[in-house]
């Protein structure tokens, strides 16, 4: 893998590990980018850490989320939810890249039945500012 790939996914799951910090700052000491630790001692680590998730982090012009989901799917500890969280970078300047995630449908089901938020207007989710 070249080194400019190298650091476009370091920077993708430094990102991933920012955002949920500012989301969810109560959690915010056990979230953090994992892949130094595991070089350091060939453990098993999710790309980012946070409690009860196993985060699989890509990046690129064509990344392969379903691929990224089943290695998060064969790495998971038992009990922790598999997550592959992906970007599509831009097609052409000024373009903004796409992100989401992806985790098998009966993780989603577990979030959605175990969630407190149900929305008087049943829309749960609201465009970001990309300003």
């Amino acid at each position: 893998m070249a080194k400019r790939s190298r650091t476009k996914g370091v920077q993708w799951e430094q990102e991933v590990a920012r955002t949920l910090r500012d989301a969810f700052p109560g959690l915010a000491d056990g979230i953090r980018r994992t892949a130094p630790l595991q070089a350091a001692d060939g453990e098993a680590a999710p790309d980012v850490s946070f409690p009860g998730l196993w985060l699989e982090c890509k990046c690129g012009a064509r990344p392969r989320p379903g691929a990224a989901l089943e290695q998060a799917i064969q790495a998971a500890p038992v009990g922790a939810i598999p997550v592959a969280v992906v970007r599509i970078d831009q097609k052409r300047p000024g373009e903004e890249s796409l992100r989401f995630a992806c985790l098998p449908l009966a993780a989603f089901v577990r979030l959605l039945a175990a969630s407190t938020y149900v929305p008087a207007d049943g829309a749960f989710y609201e465009e970001e500012d990309t300003e």
